[in-house]
């Protein structure tokens, strides 16, 4: 429960920020089973309230609002802030809401009757997004999308982990027959899913996040593979201590396990200077260049003329 990762915030956090799960609906819901429960008793019809559903109902509910409101606003309990945590019991509380606002006999009184109508399609036009909301993509994300405007020409298949990836290329990553996209779920060590999954010229995405998550694709493990050449990377706009001292962001490795099909590039300690050429004879044969050539941890862009 180490809150170090973690932070605080204010009491009515998760009040102020009902739309996130919520919504404006749901708001009207539960104020309307407030003031139903509220005329129910004030006409002492208490035998139509239903003790045991609405404390399971209300009364949990409104217990995990208040307690996350509490975790955040101390900053206890390793609390995020997020809002997804209101979601749960949330179904249960604004059906409960519901079936107390059934109880009132609208349909009895014109007034009420104009208004229940009134609040049906109130609830109808709110409950329909207007107006779609663009937000601009940052950190890893960004990188996620920079890397997907890389691969788009890339005709070769791409072992990934990020989901965002797919989404970024429109493509469905379960259609084995149109795409070419890879999940790299498998839990085998790097060493023995390149032997079994990997093809030469296959591009492995590896993101500062997905790719971390297990300890199958350390940076450790795949600067060790010397099959694994470094063509691009996406590195983002933030940066934090990273253990295993790597970037936040995305690099793209392809798979080379012919160490004869490269283009030699001369030693490991010659630096290539912008606009140098390399020659490339006739005889010589190359896979895997894209459109960099890798020394080291540096790329460099590349275009390629005949002579």
């Amino acid at each position: 429960m180490s809150n170090d990762i973690y932070g605080a915030g204010t009491w009515k956090h998760y009040f102020s920020a009902y739309n996130q799960y919520l919504g404006t609906p749901g708001l009207i819901i539960a104020g309307l089973g407030k003031i139903s429960v509220l005329i129910v008793v004030i006409r002492k019809q208490f035998s139509r309230i239903q003790v045991v559903p609405s404390l399971f109902g209300i009364a949990v509910y409104l217990g995990i609002i208040g307690a996350h409101s509490y975790f955040w606003a101390t900053g206890q309990n390793g609390s995020l802030g997020l809002t997804r945590v209101a979601t749960q019991g949330m179904p249960l509380f604004l059906i409960i809401s519901i079936a107390y606002i059934s109880q009132l006999q609208f349909s009895q009184n014109k007034y009420f009757s104009a208004s229940s109508i009134l609040i049906t399609v109130t609830l109808l036009i709110v409950s329909i997004p207007l107006n779609s909301i663009q937000i601009k993509a940052k950190n890893l994300d960004l990188s996620i999308h920079q890397t997907a405007e890389f691969l788009k020409s890339k005709p070769h298949r791409i072992q990934y982990d990020h989901p965002l990836l797919a989404f970024a290329l429109n493509e469905n990553p379960f259609d084995e027959t149109e795409s070419n996209l890879i999940r790299n779920e498998s839990e085998l060590a790097l060493s023995k899913q390149l032997q079994s999954s990997f093809q030469p010229g296959d591009l492995l995405v590896r993101d500062s996040y997905y790719s971390r998550e297990g300890n199958v694709l350390t940076l450790n493990a795949i600067e060790r593979e010397e099959s694994l050449v470094l063509i691009e990377e996406f590195p983002s706009e933030y940066q934090y201590a990273d253990p295993e001292n790597g970037v936040e962001g995305v690099r793209i490795y392809q798979y080379l396990p012919d160490s004869s099909s490269r283009i030699p590039i001369g030693n490991t300690n010659k630096i290539l200077k912008q606009n140098e050429v390399i020659e490339i004879k006739s005889t010589d044969e190359f896979i895997g260049i894209i459109d960099t050539i890798c020394e080291g941890i540096n790329y460099f862009q590349t275009s390629l003329t005949s002579t």
